[in-house]
């Protein structure tokens, strides 16, 4: 699949040099919405059914007789008496953003997201917009590469949906400690507002031992192999110096198989054209 990213002039020629394509924190992206998840309203009678499993018993009798001392039969006649009812109570005033909170810092400290888009399914006003908003005014680049060709065999790429209505998780679930929250924190952040729908975006995770740190900025990084790259565009309003700079890098680095393009204003439409650069 061929997908694209757009980049500021500030970082242009040097993410072409390095070849390194800046992941982000979860936790940092620019949508309040996103990994904002909402609660499931759970009734008291799935509270009191999740309280008679064995387990549950057995992990609060175990809790309590550390704590006190007090017997197997004790602790039931008291769980039978209205301890029961009491735990029940406090676990649905529980505040779960601060439970979520956790688990949501743990998968963003384990994981980074490289955000892309589906360079063949952009129409055009949403590539305008793209540029307008990630390529600081399309003074920058945008950079395609084919996904089958970097070498990441062992990660998936997931394509983002757009919907109106938010992911919802089940608070039963985040007191549980159940496993599978995480993979409902990662559906929170491949669904995303219909607003946002003009970015085709797809995502990579990616586990942070196999990203690159910047220790001086912490910011983590992902390489990108030459090879992949398919072409390199370059902003209508992009400055002298960012297009020298990208054609004297593309002829010292032997890059001769990425295409150069110039984004030029449709005389009459709302689009832009795409002007191949000839090398001599």
């Amino acid at each position: 699949m061929l997908v694209c990213r757009y980049f500021s002039d500030n970082n242009a020629v040097k993410t072409l040099q390095s070849l390194l394509f800046k992941v982000t924190n979860p936790n940092d992206l620019n949508d309040p919405f996103e990994n904002s998840p909402y609660f499931k309203k759970s009734e008291e009678q799935e509270w009191e059914c999740y309280l008679k499993e064995d387990s549950i018993i057995e992990e609060l009798y175990n809790l309590a007789h550390r704590q006190f001392g007090i017997t197997k039969e004790e602790f039931l006649k008291k769980w039978e008496a209205g301890a029961r009812q009491k735990v029940q109570t406090a676990l649905m005033q529980t505040d779960l953003m601060k439970s979520l909170d956790r688990v949501k810092n743990e998968f963003s400290k384990e994981n980074k997201i490289l955000c892309v888009s589906d360079a063949t399914a952009i129409e055009p006003y949403g590539d305008i917009l793209m540029w307008a908003h990630y390529s600081n005014g399309h003074k920058g680049i945008k950079i395609s590469f084919d996904t089958e060709k970097i070498g990441w065999n062992d990660l998936k790429i997931d394509q983002v949906e757009y919907s109106e209505d938010r992911v919802m998780l089940d608070p039963i679930k985040i007191h549980k400690g159940d496993p599978t929250v995480k993979d409902d924190i990662k559906r929170a952040l491949i669904v995303k507002s219909l607003g946002w729908k003009y970015e085709q975006e797809y995502r990579w995770f990616i586990q942070v031992q196999k990203c690159e740190l910047d220790t001086e900025k912490n910011i983590h990084f992902v390489k990108i192999p030459a090879e992949a790259i398919i072409s390199v565009d370059i902003g209508v309003k992009a400055l002298p110096q960012i297009k020298e700079g990208i054609t004297d890098l593309m002829r010292e680095n032997d890059l001769s198989h990425i295409e150069i393009r110039h984004a030029k204003l449709h005389e009459t439409k709302f689009t832009l054209n795409y002007e191949t650069q000839k090398f001599t």
